[in-house]
C-alpha cells in the first residue's frame, strides 16, 4: 500500500501545472501542522516564499490544515484564482487533500523519519 501512496505523490510531482518547489513548500508548510514526524524530517518551509504563486499556495495549504475546507471563504478562493488557472487551483486543492491525508495518515502511524 505504501508503494501505491508513493508513485500518487510522485504523480503529483511530475504534473507540470505547478513547479515542484511550489509543492515542495506546501508540503513542508503542512508536516509542520500534521504532526507526521516523518514529513517533518524533509525539512522545514521557506521563511517567506520567493514568488507570489508560492506564498499564496503555502497560505492556502495553511488556510486548509488551520480549519475545516467549509470554512476557506470565497474571497480567498477569489485572491488565489486571480494568480491560478482553473486547472492549477484543481491541482493545488487535490495536492493539499492528498498531502493531509498522507501526513495524518503518517501522524497516526506514529511514522519517524
Amino acid at each position: 500500500m505504501a508503494a501505491s501512496w508513493v508513485r500518487l505523490e510522485q504523480r503529483f510531482y511530475d504534473s507540470p501545472l505547478l513547479p515542484a518547489q511550489l509543492k515542495e513548500q506546501v508540503q513542508r508548510t503542512l508536516a509542520q501542522r500534521t504532526g507526521c514526524e516523518s514529513c517533518k524530517a524533509l525539512g522545514s518551509p521557506e521563511g517567506t516564499p520567493a514568488d507570489v504563486k508560492t506564498s499564496l499556495a503555502v497560505g492556502f495549504a495553511t488556510a486548509v490544515a488551520a480549519s475545516p475546507a467549509a470554512e476557506v471563504t470565497d474571497a480567498q478562493f477569489d485572491v488565489w484564482r486571480e494568480e491560478f488557472s482553473e486547472a492549477e487551483t484543481a491541482e493545488l486543492v487535490a495536492f493539499v487533500s492528498f498531502m493531509i491525508g498522507a501526513q495524518t495518515f503518517g501522524a497516526l502511524m506514529r511514522l519517524q523519519a
